[in-house]
């Protein structure tokens, strides 16, 4: 998956209120709030991008471990994969 291109669904409707992004998924009917370390990752996402990409843009921009950095990418692409925020081109 690490040369897979990930972006986000072109379904979602997604807004900034303060800092925050709020993603709302039509066809399951879910609106979900993302954390600082989610929103962040989906501002990334505003092209297709491999998770090596992102993994190297979130160590620069959190100034985080290598590790830390890749256990939350995982958690948020997982998560946002099965709530069809997310799809695989």
């Amino acid at each position: 998956m690490k040369n897979t291109l990930i972006m986000r669904n072109p379904e979602i409707v997604a807004r900034i209120v303060g800092k925050k992004i709020f993603a709302y998924n039509p066809d399951k009917n879910i609106l979900i709030k993302l954390n600082p370390t989610a929103t962040q990752i989906w501002l990334l996402l505003d092209k297709a991008k491999t998770k090596t990409k992102l993994i190297r843009s979130i160590i620069e921009s959190f100034d985080t471990y290598p590790p830390e950095a890749q256990n939350d990418l995982d958690q948020f692409i997982q998560n946002a994969l099965d709530n069809k925020l997310l799809v695989t081109v």
